[in-house]
């Protein structure tokens, strides 16, 4: 099921009988050739942002007098395919999690926070507590803490 670039040529064949060319109508309206050719080709999904090409199928419609609801509409309806496949595979994938008994999930889930708090404790300890020599004394006075140094001092 492939969709025809007839109202692109439509709209390429108003601009030439009105003795436009593509510069003409960069110069009147500050749309790029590239995306004046991806709309007189049917190209639409070359095009910006839908909220760009909404604006630009608006702007080129006017200065050719023509309505721009159908090219609005074929641009609309290229963006909608994309977005069925997303729901057909998110619904797949909620159906496969939902398969799965509750237990085993909330195990799972459990299991991984565990294993986050076990993986942070060892780190604390090895990276952020090393342990002291046995040697070294620490004295401690008022809310000042002095370390007694090592005898002979050199």
């Amino acid at each position: 099921m492939k969709q025809e670039p007839v109202q692109g040529e439509e709209l390429q064949a108003r601009r030439t009988a009105q003795g436009l060319s593509r510069e003409d109508v960069f110069r009147k309206l500050r749309i790029s050739l590239e995306f004046i050719q991806c709309i007189e080709s049917g190209r639409l999904k070359e095009c910006p942002a839908n909220t760009y090409t909404v604006g630009f199928i608006k702007s080129y419609c006017e200065l050719l007098g023509a309505n721009p609801q159908p090219y609005i509409a074929d641009l609309m309806m290229d963006q909608q395919a994309p977005k069925s496949i997303l729901k057909q595979t998110k619904q797949t994938l909620t159906s496969e999690a939902s398969e799965q008994p509750m237990w085993l999930r909330e195990t799972v889930m459990w299991a991984g926070v565990i294993g986050i708090i076990a993986l942070g404790w060892v780190t604390y300890s090895v990276v952020f507590q090393p342990t002291t020599a046995e040697d070294e004394q620490q004295v401690s006075a008022d809310s000042i803490d002095m370390r007694v140094p090592k005898f002979p001092m050199r």
